[in-house]
Order: C-alpha cells, then sequence, then structure tokens
C-alpha cells in the first residue's frame, strides 16, 4: 500500500513487524533515511529498528540458554541418582547429554559476550 501523507510517502513493508506491539510496519520514503512506523504510532529509524531486534534476540538466547541450564541440570541429577541405583549404561548416557548441553552452553555465552568460542 502507497499513500501521501503529506509530502512523505508511506509504503508498507511486507514481513516486518513493530518490535514494541507487534504490527506490520511501514517505511516512510521520502525522507533519508527512511524511517519505519507502525498503526499504533511507534517509530523507528532503521538504527533504532536493528538495536531493538538486537535486544528481542538477545532476550530469546538468554531464555534458550535458562532452558538448556534447567535441562543439563536435571540430567546430572538423573546422573547422579542413577549412579548410585541404576545402570551404567544410562547413567553414562545423561552425563554425556549434559557435557554436550553445557559445550554448547558456554559457546552461546561466549558469543553474547563478545568472544570468541573457545
Amino acid at each position: 500500500m502507497i499513500t501521501d501523507e503529506g509530502s512523505e510517502k508511506t509504503e508498507s513493508v511486507l514481513g516486518l513487524r513493530c518490535p514494541t506491539c507487534h504490527a506490520l510496519l511501514s517505511v516512510r520514503s521520502g525522507q533519508a533515511p527512511p524511517g519505519y512506523s507502525c498503526v499504533a504510532g511507534h517509530a523507528f529509524t532503521p538504527a533504532s529498528l536493528l538495536a531493538s531486534d538486537d535486544g528481542t534476540l538477545r532476550k530469546a538466547i538468554e531464555q534458550a540458554l535458562r532452558v538448556w541450564e534447567e535441562r543439563a541440570g536435571i540430567l546430572r541429577d538423573m546422573a547422579a541418582r542413577g549412579a548410585a541405583s541404576g545402570p551404567e549404561d544410562l547413567t553414562c548416557c545423561f552425563d554425556r547429554e549434559a557435557g554436550g548441553l553445557e559445550a554448547r552452553i558456554a559457546v552461546l555465552r561466549e558469543t553474547l559476550a563478545g568472544r570468541p568460542a573457545a
């Protein structure tokens, strides 16, 4: 959709959503650099839109890390309990799975911190 709002030309942007309310964003191409806005009135420059996306992505990664950390903790607990009374191969499987998760957690944490993974 293209409309004229004063001297600004507004075009709908397919697939881009407002990071605040998730409504579709429109680009205002009559200015330099172009700006983005949604029907609720949230407005973004290209830089602020990218920064907002970075924050959203970081939150999603941190949530995934929490889930993996909880899973690794459960696996370590199951391995410890199994070592006392369960089959050895099952305990080893829990340990391996926890170790793999912990390695992935370390890589993501290093990446988030801006350091290269070892």
